[in-house]
């Protein structure tokens, strides 16, 4: 009896945590194509971020929800297999705005670009981060 409740705890947990891994990893169509939200630029969001975190956080930072951020293409990284990171200006030497996007959806962007990117915000370390972006023609 106790071996069979483990056993069945065990499934459940190895479900949850591929569905889980599967939600995370499954590419964001809202994003693709789809209307943002709300539009700011690098600069303005870095600045929100910079002013008051939390507030930041509460405004750009929701779950699933798109942003579009605006601005000129600082670099483009490459060097991962699994994403292209296109780094934005903000005016700020030390902290940008890194816009990850999976390979297949990638622009072939140059540095100097001025460019619209939609994503979801996931937050702010030094730079902040938008994941599962696209670019807006």
């Amino acid at each position: 009896m106790k071996r069979n409740l483990i056993i069945a705890v065990l499934v459940l947990a190895a479900i949850g945590a591929a569905i889980g891994y599967y939600l995370y990893q499954k590419p964001m169509e809202k994003s693709v194509g789809g209307d943002a939200e709300m539009v700011v630029s690098a600069q303005e969001l870095l600045a929100a971020f910079n002013a008051d975190e939390a507030k930041a956080m509460s405004t750009y930072a929701r779950t699933d929800e798109v942003i579009q951020v605006t601005g000129t293409v600082r670099a483009v990284d490459r060097s991962d297999p699994a994403k292209v990171n296109v780094v934005l200006e903000t005016g700020d030497a030390l902290a940008s705005v890194i816009c990850e996007f999976e390979p297949a959806h990638a622009p072939a962007w140059k540095e100097g670009a001025q460019v619209k990117v939609n994503g979801v915000c996931a937050g702010i370390l030094i730079d902040v981060l938008l994941q599962r972006c696209a670019a807006v023609e």
